[in-house]
């Protein structure tokens, strides 16, 4: 990594960094979540990973953008959260609690990507680089939309059942 000398290169970096992540998000959401057994987070897990792809080249553009510097970025704080989420998947057998756990995982994914995505946007406003601090939110509203549907997803009675040893619980009030 070259030294950075300017808030131009800090955003450049921040682009790099986001671009590292979506495309990690994007090649392994998608086979995480196959693994799901209820179909709501099987296709919320599939589409965040899609939407991730999808941005990447986004990203890639305005970096390129700003600078004609390419990056081998492999974003570490997303690998980590992935390689968590994929042992979940060896560890636990399908069901409600690799549901939940998958929940779990992704959600953290999406809040280091809502910090990181703030961090850009914060950086590209000292820029001026407002359309691309205008696109940037965008993306981190959708995250937290993604987030929210996860959350939800996740306090649902009546979408992940919440068992104990096989049987149906009841709710504790």
């Amino acid at each position: 990594m070259n030294q950075l000398a300017s808030m131009d290169d800090l955003l450049v970096e921040c682009l790099h960094d986001l671009k590292g992540a979506e495309a990690q998000a994007g090649n392994r959401l998608p086979k995480i979540s196959a693994l799901a057994i209820n179909a709501v987070l099987r296709r919320t897990v599939f589409e965040i990973g899609l939407y991730a792809r999808g941005v990447c080249s986004l990203l890639d553009g305005w970096a390129n953008e700003l600078s004609s510097e390419k990056s081998s970025s492999h974003n570490l704080w997303m690998k980590g959260i992935l390689d968590d989420a994929e042992r979940d998947t060896v560890m636990i057998d399908p069901g409600s609690l690799l549901d939940i756990a998958m929940i779990g995982a992704v959600r953290k994914s999406l809040a280091a990507s809502i910090v990181s995505y703030e961090t850009a946007i914060a950086v590209a406003h000292r820029c001026n680089q407002n359309a691309i601090a205008g696109s940037l939110s965008a993306i981190m509203n959708d995250k937290q939309k993604h987030d929210r549907k996860l959350r939800d997803l996740l306090r649902g009675e009546n979408e992940i059942p919440r068992t104990r040893h096989g049987l149906q619980m009841s709710s504790v009030s």
